[in-house]
């Protein structure tokens, strides 16, 4: 029987490595699919989950995981990638930009915009995930117009909305 005792580098290329909270490595297998992108692009590629770290760093309190970009990115050593990691899909989910939630540990609220272009302030439930974005869990429904830049308007101002740009 062969056992590795340690790699040197990597046999498929440049791979992506991440150090993710314990709590939430818990929950992460190789195979699993991610989304990255290069730092301060907004391009975004296919990624895979190929190694879970099964040793907690007690220094950081996170696990070591590996991935491996899908297609022909090309990645440069040491050049920072900002990743998601897809643990599960909800259908129909909502999700709105972190920077769009007022109060977010104590009383999560966004600022809607209602038929008569008056903003509105709504509490919602979101759900507790590290990512620079927030899965809506209630308050908000499909078609919902929400501030994007809440401390740039108060609540009863009268706006005109504008169309948010689509992902990419």
């Amino acid at each position: 029987m062969r056992q590795t005792l340690f790699e040197l580098g990597s046999s498929t290329g440049v791979e992506i490595r991440a150090e993710v909270e314990e709590v939430y490595a818990d929950a992460l297998r190789p195979g699993q699919a991610a989304r990255a992108a290069l730092s301060g692009s907004s391009t975004i590629f296919p990624a895979r989950v190929t190694e879970v770290s099964p040793r907690v760093d007690s220094s950081t309190g996170g696990r070591s995981v590996r991935l491996a970009a899908e297609g022909d990115q090309a990645l440069s050593p040491g050049r920072s990638v900002d990743v998601t990691i897809i643990v599960r899909q909800r259908p129909g989910a909502i999700v709105i930009p972190r920077a769009a939630v007022l109060d977010a540990t104590a009383a999560p609220k966004v600022h809607v915009v209602d038929a008569g272009g008056i903003v509105r302030a709504r509490s919602i439930t979101v759900a507790r995930w590290p990512s620079v974005n927030a899965i809506v869990e209630s308050g908000l429904r499909a078609g919902d117009r929400v501030v994007l830049e809440p401390a740039a308007v108060k609540p009863g101002a009268q706006v005109t909305p504008v169309a948010a740009k689509p992902d990419r």
